[in-house]
């Protein structure tokens, strides 16, 4: 029976008690990605403050840490031989151990060394809900689900923020932050017995079984490639923009660890609002829209609020948390949906790379141009970027909104 929710919380299809069980375990499954992935970004100023590195040194770091792709891609390529659920299952178990490690850093570098072991797990398991998603929920509900996902790990997120007022109590302090996601491991039996192996993947065991051929890599490379032309342009903006405001707000607004952290709250609750509306728009209208007309928004409410001061910069913020929470759905599951069962793992794990290379060049830039009150108008210009991306999106990848996978991919029948 479904859930008594209010109307605009109803997925946009039925479905039955096995689906909502699988995407009950799913989001608990966001929710601790959401944490393990942005304690960092939450965390780095103190972190560098007591190794006494310099911006250009957070920079740095956080650059190398986008070096856990490279493991990443491993882990997910195993997920196209092996099974969805299998490494799944290991992941979810091995990213806590790996984060609370980081409580033990010696200095920056060895953080930035736990990091690379830690986020490799954590991404790799983001990677396989999201498939397990795209695969085994109904083509008219996928991005609604999503939605449900990434508000999950949204509220993950919101944990470090409610958690960072104890990074300020001693120079020290930050390492509590990074034990909490041992918690999660309790769930871990709990979200094996609702999580089954995709219906996708099990059709292709016995494609494989059967002898018949599998899809080639060589019949999606234009794709990709075109997808990873947009992901490396958004990712040089969006990801200093995040990495750097908290740093942004303390050195060039003065903002304390408690301000920091109500910035936060205030700012990103909005966009819980934004994602949920975000993933039923993009059932019905499509992904394209959605995405396109996002990360335009996304790019002028954060460039203002990266020149505002008082309550401007506070509205900028809230209104970019909505617009960019809003692509967030789409997001998750775009890449997924454009490649075949046989590539899809793998495929999500290069596009995840292309995050990081656009990513790390934007860092690198940010850290080297945005010392002594220069953050601002560096990320202003990156905004550009951000732009670009958009009008890829929006005028050459393919629409997947409510078409069936094996539509869209006849090696998967």
């Amino acid at each position: 029976m479904r859930p008594a929710l209010p109307t605009f919380l109803r997925p946009p299809v039925a479905l039955d008690q096995a689906m909502w069980r699988l995407l009950g375990a799913l989001a608990l499954i966001g929710f601790s990605t959401g944490y393990q992935g942005t304690v960092t970004t939450t965390s780095i100023t103190y972190v560098a403050k007591e190794f006494g590195a310099s911006t250009r040194s957070q920079g740095n770091a956080l650059a190398v840490i986008r070096a856990d792709i490279i493991l990443t891609l491993l882990i997910v390529r195993l997920a196209d031989r092996h099974g969805r659920r299998r490494v799944l299952m290991t992941c979810i178990t091995v990213a806590p151990v790996l984060t609370a490690a980081c409580a033990l850093a010696p200095n920056l570098a060895g953080f930035a060394g736990l990091q690379v072991l830690a986020r490799a797990f954590v991404t790799a398991t983001a990677i396989q809900a999201s498939i397990i998603c795209v695969e085994e929920l109904p083509a008219g509900a996928r991005a609604w689900a999503s939605s449900a996902i990434v508000s999950a790990a949204a509220f993950g997120s919101a944990l470090t923020l409610v958690a960072l007022p104890i990074a300020g109590t001693g120079v020290r302090s930050w390492r509590v932050l990074y034990l909490v996601p041992l918690l999660s491991l309790m769930a871990v039996r709990t979200i094996a017995r609702h999580v089954p192996e995709s219906r996708s993947y099990v059709r292709l065991e016995q494609q494989r079984s059967q002898g018949r051929a599998e899809a080639r890599w060589s019949e999606h490379r234009g794709r990709m490639a075109l997808i990873l032309c947009w992901i490396v342009l958004m990712a040089l903006f969006t990801n200093p923009a995040r990495q750097f405001q908290n740093d942004f707000l303390r050195e060039e607004r003065g903002f304390t660890a408690g301000g920091l952290s109500l910035f936060g709250l205030l700012t990103n609750f909005p966009g819980t609002l934004g994602i949920l509306l975000g993933g039923r728009i993009a059932d019905r209208h499509g992904r394209r829209v959605v995405v396109g007309v996002g990360l335009m928004g996304f790019a002028a409410a954060m460039s203002s609020m990266f020149s505002s001061h008082g309550s401007a910069l506070w509205l900028s913020s809230m209104v970019a948390s909505v617009l960019g929470a809003a692509t967030l759905p789409a997001l998750a599951i775009y890449g997924p949906e454009l490649f075949p069962t046989a590539l899809r793992s793998r495929a999500s794990g290069i596009i995840t790379a292309g995050t990081r290379v656009g990513g790390a060049a934007g860092l690198v830039v940010v850290g080297r141009l945005g010392d002594n009150g220069n953050l601002g108008p560096t990320l202003r210009v990156l905004a550009i970027s951000l732009v670009i991306a958009a009008v890829i999106v929006l005028t050459l990848v393919p629409e997947t909104a409510g078409r069936e996978l094996t539509d869209l991919h006849p090696s998967d029948r």
